[in-house]
């Protein structure tokens, strides 16, 4: 991930209820070990209003369906016998993310979803707060006074 690109996954709001309550924090072990989709499953189809601006592109992996561009704006569906089992989302905050946010949001708050920085911080999903949550994130800082330099 550059320094540039700001990660998020999405998993269902139940499961986060059910395993963490309240907590506003999961631990590392949890995201990697939880079937998060288990009970819930989305197709590809659930991802069409991205394609609009995250084009369907080939993966360094045939177990990720890529939408967008790896080094910028991207959703990646990790895929297992056929189920998605992980949803990454990477926002490049070199360029207007606007358009991205508000259709992450409205795809989050669609399928009863919330979305988790890489601090594994849980997050609802309000284009204020993600945006909110952007502008607080040290990557973006260390990014900012890079392009500043």
């Amino acid at each position: 991930m550059a320094i540039w690109q700001y990660q998020l996954f999405v998993v269902p709001e139940e499961e986060t209820n059910s395993y963490f309550g309240d907590n506003l924090f999961i631990n590392n072990n949890a995201l990697n070990e939880i079937n998060w989709w288990k009970y819930r499953q989305l197709s590809i189809d659930n991802f069409n209003n991205f394609k609009s601006f995250l084009p369907l592109k080939q993966s360094w992996s045939s177990d990720i369906i890529l939408f967008g561009d790896e080094s910028s704006n991207c959703i990646e569906l990790l895929i297992d016998n056929n189920r998605i089992i992980e949803i990454s989302i990477r926002i490049d905050v070199r360029n207007d993310y606007k358009e991205f946010v508000y259709a992450l949001c409205d795809f989050a708050q669609t399928y009863g979803c919330v979305l988790l920085n890489d601090t594994l911080k849980v997050l609802s999903s309000t284009v204020k707060l993600i945006e909110h949550d952007i502008m607080i994130h040290p990557l973006y800082k260390l990014f900012l006074d890079k392009l500043n330099e």
